[in-house]
């Protein structure tokens, strides 16, 4: 088990939306689980934040 915390993520400015929303899907984000076996992102929807 790996425990860590992310201090930087360097984003290319044209995958960061007006909003600030990062784009992974148009930036093409692949990412792995176990040692073998990787994956692509596919949106579903994006929603409104949950307001009080």
């Amino acid at each position: 088990m790996i425990i860590g915390q992310i201090k930087t993520a360097f984003v290319p400015d044209n995958y960061i939306k007006d909003d600030g929303y990062i784009d992974i899907e148009e930036a093409g984000t692949v990412t792995s689980s176990g040692l073998d076996s990787y994956h692509t992102t596919s949106r579903i929807e994006r929603l409104p934040y949950a307001k009080p």
